[in-house]
């Protein structure tokens, strides 16, 4: 498969993703000042559950690797910014520092309060969830025929 194919087929997926991190990051956002928890863990469900429901949104590649391929670009993403904050210990100085919080936002009820702290897991999760979602709509599809 060609790059540009490759970067063709992602495209969506990760508008997608940028677009729910930002939902999560502005409930959170929303709350901070509140006394109360309940909305990180609220929305880390919602994260999940959406992640999911929008895997039936894309587009199905007709294999589970082409599938997987569809949704590689969130973890690439997700990667770097793990590596970033890994290398990176100014503390939150820069943009970038501010994206890798943005994108950490969401993932909180996983992460604790614990600062800085970017676990594996959360590189992982977003695109799993979107080809799960991707692939349970393909095997809807193959029962309905």
């Amino acid at each position: 498969m060609k790059i540009s194919n490759l970067l063709k087929i992602n495209l969506k997926p990760f508008i997608y993703h940028v677009c729910l991190v930002l939902l999560g990051t502005g409930i959170i956002g929303a709350n901070w000042n509140s006394a109360r928890n309940e909305a990180v863990l609220i929305t880390f469900i919602l994260m999940v559950l959406l992640h999911f429901a929008v895997g039936f949104l894309l587009t199905n590649q007709h294999t589970w690797y082409d599938n997987l391929l569809s949704v590689s670009v969130i973890l690439i993403f997700n990667g770097v910014l793990y590596m970033y904050n890994k290398v990176d210990q100014t503390g939150f100085q820069s943009l970038m520092d501010g994206i890798v919080i943005v994108f950490k936002f969401p993932f909180l009820y996983i992460l604790g309060w614990h600062g800085p702290n970017y676990p594996l897991l959360v590189i992982f999760l977003p695109s799993l969830l979107l080809w799960f979602g991707l692939e349970c709509k393909s095997q809807f599809y193959k029962l309905k025929r």
